[in-house]
C-alpha cells in the first residue's frame, strides 16, 4: 500500500529537511540493517497465512489464535536476538560492514533494533489480519499510522538528528504493532459471525 510505504519513508524526508543528505545517508545504512530479518519475518508470514486463513474461514478461533502466537513469539526472539547483537557488538559491526566513522553509533543501532523488534512482531500481526481478510479495516489503520509517525517525526527529529529519527522508527512501529493488534482482537471477536464492515474478500495480502 502506498501508505505502508509513505509512513515508512517519513522518518527519511524529515531527516533531509532538518538536517541533509549526509545524515539521511548514515540513517539509511544502519536502518537498513533490520532487513536481514525482515527477510526471514516475510518468509515465514507468507508460509503461514494459508494455515491462518483456514482456521480463521473454519472459526477455529484457538488454533488461530495458537499459530499466531507462535508466530509473534518468532518475531520478538529474532527482535530481541537483534537489539543484543546491536548493544553488544553494534559499533564494531558498523564499523565492519560500513567503516570506522560509524563506530561510534551503538546508540542510534540498538534503537533501530528496537524498532524492528517490534516491526516483526507487528508483521505477524498484519499476516493474521490479511489471513482474517480485513482488508477495509487497513486504509483508516494506515491513515492513522501515517499521521501519528508525521506528529512524531516532527517532534523528535529536527532537534534530535539521527538519534530522533531512529525513536520515530519506533514510535512508528510501536503504533502499527498496537494498532493491528486492535484489528486482530476485533477479528477474532467476530470469528465465525457474519462479516463485519471491516471485512472484504479479496486475493492480495499485503504486509506490513
Amino acid at each position: 500500500m502506498m501508505l505502508l510505504s509513505l509512513n515508512q519513508q517519513l522518518p527519511k524526508y524529515f531527516i533531509e529537511g532538518a538536517h541533509g543528505q549526509e545524515l539521511l545517508g548514515v540513517f539509511g545504512n544502519i536502518s537498513f540493517m533490520m532487513a536481514a530479518g525482515g527477510q526471514v519475518i516475510g518468509a515465514a508470514g507468507r508460509s503461514a497465512t494459508p494455515r491462518l486463513s483456514q482456521y480463521y474461514a473454519a472459526g477455529r478461533v484457538r488454533q488461530f489464535i495458537g499459530l499466531l502466537f507462535k508466530l509473534m513469539g518468532v518475531g520478538a526472539v529474532i527482535g530481541v536476538a537483534g537489539v543484543a547483537v546491536a548493544w553488544f557488538v553494534g559499533g564494531r559491526l558498523l564499523a565492519l560492514v560500513y567503516n570506522a566513522d560509524y563506530a561510534g553509533l551503538t546508540m542510534p543501532f540498538v534503537v533501530v533494533m528496537l524498532a524492528a523488534a517490534l516491526r516483526y512482531v507487528a508483521s505477524f500481526l498484519g499476516y493474521g489480519m490479511s489471513a482474517a481478510r480485513y482488508f477495509r479495516a487497513q486504509l483508516p489503520l494506515f491513515v492513522c499510522i501515517t499521521a501519528l509517525t508525521a506528529l512524531a517525526a516532527f517532534l523528535l527529529i529536527p532537534g534530535g538528528g539521527l538519534l530522533g529519527a531512529c525513536w520515530t522508527m519506533v514510535a512508528n512501529a510501536a503504533i502499527q504493532l498496537i494498532g493491528t493488534a486492535i484489528v486482530v482482537a476485533i477479528a477474532v471477536s467476530r470469528c465465525g459471525k457474519r462479516p463485519g464492515p471491516g471485512t472484504e474478500v479479496a486475493d492480495a495480502q499485503p504486509e506490513l
